[in-house]
């Protein structure tokens, strides 16, 4: 075992939500006799050399199987870019306040979209920011605690 797979294997992993957990048994297990094993063997009849082959986990987090995937996916977006700046703005709310917006998800998740969409509205219309009028997306992440 490698030393990445060992730190896949953490104790502190046992904290995390389930699917992460998944994700990092597959990691530890990636390229280990634990995800099966191809038997190769040379046809020619005075060689018959044998070479083992591990299956790989295929998932997409791992450093060795999702690599060229990621690679791939991000060349594609960034084909898909307009020609012109950009900035990834990040807006977060206290855990504190899970429980009242576990209550009422709707209503405050639209208050703070509208907050957010109109802080970066009018800033970007400042002369000394952009002095811009800007194109927005939005995408609600929401963090398990």
């Amino acid at each position: 075992m490698n030393e990445l797979q060992t730190l896949f294997l953490d104790p502190s992993i046992k904290g995390f939500n389930a699917y992460s957990q998944n994700v990092f048994d597959q990691l530890a297990r990636c390229h280990t006799a634990q995800m099966g094993v191809h038997r190769l063997q040379c046809d020619d009849q005075s060689c018959r050399e044998q070479q083992y082959q591990y299956h790989s986990c295929g998932n997409r987090h791992c450093p060795n199987c999702g690599g060229l995937k990621r690679e791939e996916w991000i060349e594609n977006r960034t084909q898909e870019l307009l020609p012109t700046p950009y900035y990834h703005l990040v807006f977060t709310l206290p855990h504190e306040l899970n429980p009242l917006i576990i209550r009422n998800r709707k209503l405050l998740f639209k208050l703070l979209f509208d907050a957010a969409s109109q802080t970066i509205l009018n800033h970007a219309r400042m002369k000394n920011y952009l002095g811009a009028n800007c194109g927005i997306t939005m995408v609600l992440h929401t963090m398990p605690r």
